[in-house]
C-alpha cells in the first residue's frame, strides 16, 4: 500500500520534469548556447533600405518633390499651396529643384494674360526670360550632360498682374534633396524692388514684357550673397497710404501678396530685411495735401516696428535714392530710424538710375545699385 501511494505521489513530479526539460533546449542553430545572451535577428525582407545617394546627395521621389515640401526642393518667397499645387504670386517667388539626368520640365498654369518667369540652370546668373501664355508642360532645360543639375524657376512678373501655379516638376532622371542655404534676405519695396521696366527705356511705359524682378537690384544682391530671397514688393505701393493701389505696405506685409489677402503666417525670421520705399510716397505727398511728411514718418516708423516684431535679430537696412531723392522722404526715413533707437536698423543710400522704363533703373543700373548694397551688407555680416 505504501509503495503504491509513493508511486502516485511521484508521478506529477516526473511529468513536470519531462515538460521542463523539453522546453529549455532550442533546436535553432542561430541562437547561442550561453544562457542570458540576447541576439538581434538579421534584418528581414521588410526592413527599411538605406537611402539611395548619387554623388553624396539623397535621392528623393517625384511624389516627394511635388508635395512642395522644403525637405525635397528649395522654395523662394511667400509661396503657398492650393489644391496641392504651388502658387507663385509675389515677384521672384518660385522653386529650385536638383536632379541627376539631362532634362527637366514643369507643368504650369498661367493667369489670364501672358506672364513671365525666369529660369536659371546650374548657377547661371542671367537666366532665360520665358513667357507663359498657355497652360501645360514647359521645358526648363534639356540636352544637358548627364549628371547633377539645379534648375531655379522664379516668377518675373509682379503680383498685381496675376499668379502662376506650378502643378508638378518632371525629370528624365532622379530628383535629389537640396543643399541648405544659410543666409535669408527679405526685400520690402515697390516697383524698383520688383524690377519694373528693367528692359525698357526711359521713354517707354513699364510693361509685363519689359519688367523682370530677377534683374532688379534686390534679386541681384541676393545672388551676390548666395542667399534665399523673398521679395514683398508691388508697383505703385506706399508705406501707409493706399492711394491708387488700394493696399499699403502696412497691409501687404501681413498678406501673401498685393492680391492674395490671406494673412501670411509668421515664419522663420530673416537674417536681413531691406526696406526700399518712399518713391511713391513722394508722389502721394505732392498730390494729396492731407498726407504730410509727418504722416509718412509715422507710417515708416510703424513699418519698421512691424518688421522688427517678425524678425527680432535681423539687420534692417533702409535704402533710398534709386529714382532720385525727395528731402521729405529722406528726412522722414532718418527720423523714423532714429525713433526706433535700434542699433541693427541703419540707412544705406543707393545710386540713382533712371534709364529704364518710365524712369526706373535699367538692368545695368540695377547691377551698380546691387554692388553698393552688397558691399554694405557684407560689412554688416563680417
Amino acid at each position: 500500500m505504501k509503495s503504491k501511494l509513493l508511486s502516485f505521489l511521484l508521478l506529477p513530479l516526473l511529468i513536470f520534469s519531462v515538460v521542463a526539460c523539453t522546453e529549455t533546449p532550442s533546436d535553432d542553430p542561430d541562437l547561442p548556447e550561453t544562457p542570458g545572451t540576447i541576439v538581434s535577428p538579421e534584418p528581414g525582407p521588410d526592413a527599411e533600405p538605406e537611402p539611395e545617394e548619387i554623388e553624396g546627395r539623397r535621392v528623393v521621389s517625384a511624389e516627394e518633390v511635388n508635395s512642395f515640401d522644403e525637405a525635397y526642393l528649395r522654395l523662394f518667397g511667400r509661396t503657398y499651396l492650393q489644391a496641392g499645387n504651388l502658387v507663385l504670386s509675389n515677384v521672384c517667388t518660385g522653386a529650385e529643384i536638383t536632379f541627376y539626368g539631362t532634362s527637366a520640365s514643369a507643368d504650369i498654369i498661367s493667369g489670364n494674360v501672358t506672364l513671365y518667369f525666369t529660369v536659371f540652370v546650374d548657377g547661371d546668373t542671367e537666366g532665360s526670360f520665358i513667357p507663359i501664355h498657355r497652360n501645360g508642360e514647359i521645358v526648363l532645360c534639356e540636352n544637358l550632360p548627364e549628371g547633377v543639375h539645379t534648375v531655379r524657376l522664379l516668377k518675373a512678373t509682379s503680383s498685381q498682374n496675376g499668379n502662376l501655379t506650378v502643378r508638378s516638376f518632371q525629370t528624365d532622371g532622379k530628383f535629389l534633396a537640396p543643399d541648405p542655404m544659410p543666409l535669408r534676405i527679405e526685400f520690402v519695396g515697390d516697383s524698383i524692388t520688383a524690377g519694373a521696366g528693367v528692359y525698357g527705356t526711359s521713354g517707354e511705359a513699364c510693361t509685363i514684357a519689359n519688367s523682370d524682378g530677377t534683374k532688379g537690384y534686390a534679386y541681384r544682391t541676393a545672388q551676390s550673397l548666395d542667399a534665399v530671397a523673398s521679395l514683398v514688393a508691388a508697383e505703385g505701393i506706399c508705406v501707409g497710404a493706399r492711394g491708387r493701389m488700394g493696399v499699403s505696405m502696412l497691409d501687404m506685409y501681413l498678406q501673401y501678396s498685393s492680391i492674395v489677402t490671406g494673412q501670411y503666417p509668421a515664419e522663420e525670421a530673416y537674417d536681413i530685411v531691406v526696406v526700399a520705399l518712399g518713391t511713391n510716397d513722394s508722389w502721394y505727398m505732392s498730390s494729396d495735401p492731407l498726407y504730410t511728411q509727418a504722416d509718412f514718418t509715422d507710417d515708416y516708423a510703424e513699418l519698421l516696428s512691424l518688421i522688427r516684431s517678425r524678425n527680432p535679430e535681423a539687420y534692417v537696412v533702409c535704402v533710398h535714392g534709386m529714382m532720385g531723392n525727395d528731402d521729405r522722404v529722406t528726412r522722414g526715413i532718418q527720423t523714423a530710424v532714429a525713433r526706433a533707437d535700434d542699433e541693427r536698423i541703419s540707412i544705406c543710400p543707393l545710386p540713382e538710375g533712371r534709364s529704364g522704363g518710365e524712369g526706373h533703373p535699367s538692368a545695368e543700373e540695377a547691377k551698380t545699385q546691387s554692388a553698393v548694397l552688397t558691399d554694405y551688407l557684407n560689412a554688416l555680416l563680417s
